[in-house]
């Protein structure tokens, strides 16, 4: 079975670039409407290997989370981050390193542990 991706290049982390960048790969697979209904809660798994920061380069990047988050609860649905990390820091203390924490209280995310 054939899978489709998008792969969207956006030349910073600036958060206006990435929105534009997060909608137009949605768009490229047939709409975010595809995937998300209202009401529903959507697991956003950002790649937490560890707890590092955003500069680090080591998990996904807090801005294009960020930029997820918005367009989910723009869908009337409700974001959840979550992922496992690897190491020997709690998950609590990885959420918090890595910037993710900041970004569920900016936004309205919850935290789900997985």
């Amino acid at each position: 079975m054939k899978q489709k991706v998008s792969l969207v290049r956006c030349e910073s982390y600036n958060p206006e670039k990435l929105d534009i960048g997060v909608r137009k790969a949605f768009d490229l697979l047939g709409g975010i409407s595809l995937f998300i209904k209202k009401g529903e809660k959507v697991l956003i798994k950002p790649n937490m290997l560890s707890g590092r920061p955003p500069e680090d380069g080591v998990n996904t990047h807090t801005e294009v989370v960020r930029a997820v988050v918005r367009i989910v609860k723009e869908c009337g649905a409700t974001p959840l981050l979550g992922d496992n990390h690897c190491g020997p820091l709690r998950v609590e203390e990885v959420y918090e390193t890595s910037g993710f924490l900041a970004i569920a209280k900016e936004e309205g995310a919850h935290l789900a542990e997985v």
